[in-house]
């Protein structure tokens, strides 16, 4: 978790000071709630899985219209209810817990009288930091590839606080790509999608 804080801390300082050279617009935070869900194309949609977000991101204005945003989300993705074995040949129920630090890069659409609806849309790439078995702790991250890429589209409303300060919320969503587990067991493919709500505060820069 720390490391995934310090992550999204040091792309954001990055992104401000690109920002400011270039005089683009907006910086954003915001924190909000994930639900994953793990499809295989032999064992079909496992339980979904709960967890919380953070993210910090800027977009670089084109138009009053369009945008280019790129943000750092500690992305926390997973699925429930699966059966395990332990050493002794019995087995147990729990969940497993996948972290990543995500960079979504998408074009934004600013719509409406006063250009405050946005739509995005794009790709994304995840870079795993940890995967555990939730129940007993266990250490998952080699059974997993390191990366996760796919589309991520997203809509969301901002509302004026202040002459430089919004109040945003959103649906964010993510459909992945690539293959979840480092080895395929008869030739199964299996992704991850997520959907989040979230919440956040709009920072204008210039």
């Amino acid at each position: 978790m720390k490391k995934s804080i310090f992550s999204i801390i040091a792309v954001f300082v990055c992104f401000m000071a690109t920002a400011q050279r270039r005089g683009s617009v907006e910086a954003s935070l915001s924190g909000g709630y994930n639900w994953s869900s793990i499809y295989s194309d032999t064992q079909g949609t496992f339980d979904s899985h709960g967890a919380y977000n953070l993210s910090a991101g800027l977009d670089f204005y084109l138009s009053r219209d369009w945008s280019i945003r790129i943000r750092a989300i500690n992305d926390r993705k997973g699925f429930n209810n699966v059966v395990f074995t332990d050493n002794n040949g019995f087995d147990f129920k729990s969940d497993v817990a996948l972290n990543y630090v995500t960079v979504p890069v998408q074009a934004s659409w600013h719509f409406g009288r006063t250009k405050n609806w946005y739509f995005n849309f794009g790709g994304y790439a995840g870079f795993l930091n940890s995967a555990k078995e939730t129940r007993f702790n266990t250490n998952l991250k080699p059974d997993f590839n390191d990366t996760d890429a796919g589309l991520a589209l997203g809509l969301g409303v901002k509302i004026p606080v202040g002459d430089k300060l919004r109040l945003f919320f959103e649906y964010d969503y993510q459909y992945g790509l690539t293959e979840l587990y480092k080895v395929r067991y008869d030739n199964e493919h299996t992704n991850v999608s997520r959907s989040a709500i979230n919440v956040g505060l709009n920072f204008l820069l210039q």
